[in-house]
Parts: C-alpha cells; sequence; structure tokens
C-alpha cells in the first residue's frame, strides 16, 4: 500500500524546486548529463541489436522523444513554473525596454504617476472617510463654527460670547471647548525652543476624552463653580516630552518660560500622537465665567469642538443652535477674565467690528459640522 505524502514530503519538494531555481545553470549541467548518459545507453543497446551507430543514434533519440522536449518536462518537474516564466518574462522585457530607452522612459513615467495618484487619493479617502477620529465616542464629537448670512459667511471662528451661550443654554451638546493657537518661544534652565502652543478650554481634554500619559489635565470648568485650576498651569506633548526633557517622568512640576516673560509649571503630559489642534505641543488654561462683555462677543478668533450629548444627532444640535441665534439678545453683563491674561494672543485678526457690531442685526449663527483630524483645525 502507498504511503500518503506527509506535509514534510511537501515542504522538502518545493525545497528542492526552490533550491533548482536559485541554481537553474548547475541543475541544467546536471540534467544535461544525465540524459546524455540514458541516450548512450539506449545507442549502445541499438548497436548490439545490430544496427549502424548513425541508425542506432537516430533510434535513440527517436525513443526519447525529442531531447528540448524531454528538457522542459523535467524543467517543469523539478521547478516552480511560474516563477521561472516570469522571470524569463522579465528578462525579454528588459532586453525590449533597452532597445527603445524611449518609450521605457515614458512607461516608466505613466506606471510611477499612475500608482502615486492612486496611492494619494487612497490616503486622502482612507484619512477622511474610512478612518474613524483617534478618540472615544467620535461620533458624539463636532467643530462648531459661527455663520453670517447676510455677509455670506458660512465658517466664521467663534467669539467667547458663543462658548457661553452654548455652555449656559443648549441641550444637545455634553461639553464645549475653546482654543486659540500660535508659534512661541519658549525657555528653562538649560534650553531654548519655539513649540506651537494653544490657550483652551479646560473643558478640551474631556470633550475628545484624553487622558494625560504623565500627570494631570486643567480641572473642568463651569458656570456654577468657580475654577479651581491655576492660570500658571500647562499641560505638554508627547513629542515635545522626549525631545527636549528626554522623557523623564520627573518632568511634572518643573517650570518653563513663554516668550520670556511668563512663568508655567508643567502639570502633564499627553499621550502619543495627540497633538491637537495643529501640530501642538504645548497647552495653557483660557476660562470664561458665565458673562461676556458686548465688546468680546465681537471679537471671532477661537476654533470650537463639542461633544452631543449621549442619543443627540447632528441635525438636532444644528436645529438647536440655529435657534439659540435668532433669539440672542446684546449682551450688557460685565466682562469676565481672561485665563491667560493676554499671554497667548490669536494667531489669526478677529473680523472688523462692522461684522458684530449690532448683536441684534448681524448675530451669527452657530453651525455645527463634523470634526477634525487630530492634525488640522479645518474640518471637512
Amino acid at each position: 500500500m502507498a504511503r500518503r505524502p506527509l506535509p514534510t514530503d511537501r515542504v522538502r519538494a518545493w525545497l528542492r524546486r526552490a533550491r533548482a531555481l536559485m541554481r537553474r545553470d548547475v541543475a541544467d549541467r546536471r540534467m544535461s548529463a544525465e540524459l546524455a548518459f540514458h541516450l548512450d545507453m539506449e545507442t549502445d543497446k541499438n548497436i548490439r541489436a545490430g544496427m549502424k551507430p548513425a541508425d542506432a543514434r537516430r533510434a535513440a533519440v527517436l525513443a526519447f522523444g525529442g531531447m528540448d522536449r524531454v528538457s522542459e518536462e523535467i524543467r517543469d518537474v523539478r521547478g516552480i513554473v511560474w516563477v521561472d516564466d516570469a522571470m524569463r518574462d522579465l528578462r525579454h522585457a528588459a532586453r525590449a525596454l533597452r532597445r527603445s530607452p524611449g518609450f521605457a522612459a515614458s512607461a516608466i513615467a505613466a506606471l510611477s504617476l499612475g500608482i502615486g495618484a492612486n496611492t494619494a487619493v487612497f490616503a486622502v479617502v482612507h484619512a477622511v472617510v474610512i478612518a474613524p477620529l483617534p478618540y472615544a465616542e467620535p461620533d458624539r464629537l463636532i467643530r462648531v463654527w459661527e455663520a453670517n448670512p447676510a455677509q455670506r459667511i458660512e465658517h466664521a471662528r467663534v467669539s467667547p460670547g458663543t462658548l457661553v451661550d452654548l455652555r449656559q443654554r443648549s441641550r444637545t451638546l455634553e461639553r464645549v471647548a475653546i482654543f486659540g493657537e500660535r508659534e512661541m518661544l519658549f525657555t528653562d534652565d538649560r534650553q531654548t525652543w519655539a513649540a506651537r502652543a494653544a490657550a483652551v478650554s479646560p473643558a478640551l481634554f474631556n470633550v475628545l476624552s484624553v487622558r494625560p500619559t504623565v500627570g494631570r489635565v486643567f480641572p473642568s470648568e463651569d458656570d456654577r463653580t468657580a475654577w479651581t485650576g491655576s492660570h500658571d498651569d500647562v499641560v505638554i506633548s508627547y513629542g515635545l516630552w522626549q525631545r527636549q526633557f528626554g522623557g523623564d517622568p520627573a518632568v511634572v512640576g518643573r517650570t518653563i518660560r513663554m516668550d520670556y516673560r511668563w512663568s508655567y509649571t508643567i502639570i502633564g503630559v499627553m499621550p502619543l500622537g495627540f497633538s491637537f489642534p495643529t501640530n501642538t505641543d504645548v497647552w495653557v488654561p483660557l476660562t470664561y465665567g458665565p458673562t461676556v462683555s458686548p465688546l468680546e462677543r465681537q471679537f471671532r478668533y477661537y476654533g470650537a469642538v463639542a461633544q452631543m450629548r449621549q442619543g443627540m444627532t447632528i441635525d438636532e444640535a444644528r436645529r438647536e443652535t440655529a435657534t439659540m441665534a435668532s433669539t440672542s439678545g446684546s449682551g450688557t453683563a460685565p466682562p469676565s477674565s481672561r485665563s491667560n491674561g493676554g499671554r497667548l494672543p490669536a494667531s489669526r485678526s478677529a473680523p472688523s467690528a462692522s461684522s458684530g457690531a449690532s448683536d441684534v442685526a448681524t448675530r451669527s449663527s452657530c453651525s455645527a459640522s463634523p470634526p477634525p483630524t487630530p492634525t488640522t483645525t479645518v474640518a471637512p
């Protein structure tokens, strides 16, 4: 009874074929020598049978069925046919391209452009459409803009008044945070470096549901109690922690200075990859109380991101913010103090005063849209 082949037998057979493919010249020489030996044996047999040497040789070749055909059959058995054929086709293509360098350059350029364009399109589609946002519950995150249909402004940055209004009156949004950013210069006892800094609402990290790798983040704020955090605290990025502080866990509690003037104490390090809103390395707190002045409502220089309440939809958020905008009146409360004390000026200039001179006539409405990717402030 014939023995069934074992998996190891198949592995050994594939290894023999791979070896024959890698050492094809040696295998061809051995095959030619073996075929010549069998041809000579058949020729001697025919001579002993009384045939003339020339006739005996011809009869032996005919008995084999042609040496070229036999050689190809042996190569097919001993090797990996499709690999051998592919290598032969590649050699033939290389010779053809070498004979026509102009055509070869055109073909290579066309293939390169096609592959590059497809790769770029897939990367964009994957980042914007396929890949989920790297935050917990990304379906609850939205970007909040201000709009002024009278001036055909659809996506404007928000004012502090918008933050206060949404925080006090919204029933669809659980948390709202604003942010402004710019490049700043930082120093400590040993070094000086430039980094992108963002002044952010203390609630930002809770809105995005991001936890620090080391230390802590700013305590959240609300309109019912005084903020318990310190305006002299900062949170730094994982990249800055590694570059400037060597990943030292004792970085919490160290002091850095911004623009050689203001001192901050590091209280936490964000996880690897987090750089919201745009390649940010330093976050400082930005707080507003329950009231803002009419003047502060005029200046729109902050981005805003919000977290919807459980069960709410973006359409419900749009309807609510539109209703809030249509019923808003001008505020007359005294101005609130800003947490950063002007230490981190807005990175973009505010719109002209005429765009918000009257909260009743030109009051901007809020519109909600899907949130941005971690490294950009522009929503898709």
